[in-house]
């Protein structure tokens, strides 16, 4: 996994600290989707995996007064948690399994919604966190339908 992307599993989801090279451009944002599916054990999809996308949006000041990003992969999850402020530029997706169990319709899909969040070539700063559809309903022909209809 290249070293300006990392991935770390919290209670079963991934959640993905990107810096902003990255998420400032659509294309290699869904090509990191490519890998960490490489890497979570199903090149083709990300079935059963919440993904959540962070942007670095803290940084260090050291005392040369030189200014780097504080790498998510340096601390805890408690202290990422910590630092965390609530910026009001979070956006969750619920996805179908017909989409998160195939990496093209994924990787569409992450087009689509940075698309509507204002820009078609990036995440405009926004973290986005796609879930997996868990609510179901079993009709009396015990047909299973989730938001997006019938499975």
């Amino acid at each position: 996994m290249p070293e300006n992307i990392k991935a770390s599993r919290l209670g079963g989801a991934v959640r993905l600290s990107i810096p902003v090279s990255v998420a400032n451009d659509l294309g290699k944002l869904q090509k990191g989707l490519k890998v960490l599916a490489d890497q979570i054990g199903h090149s083709q999809c990300c079935s059963g995996v919440d993904l959540s996308f962070i942007t670095l949006r803290d940084s260090m000041l050291d005392e040369n007064l030189k200014i780097s990003p504080i790498r998510a992969n340096a601390l805890s999850s408690a202290s990422l948690d910590a630092l965390k402020v609530d910026s009001g530029r979070e956006v969750t997706v619920t996805l179908s399994p017909k989409v998160s169990h195939d990496l093209g319709k994924l990787q569409s899909a992450i087009g689509r919604v940075v698309d509507q969040l204002g820009c078609q070539a990036c995440c405009s700063g926004f973290d986005i966190t796609f879930l997996q559809e868990r609510s179901f309903i079993i009709d009396q022909e015990l047909n299973i339908h989730g938001a997006s209809g019938p499975f």
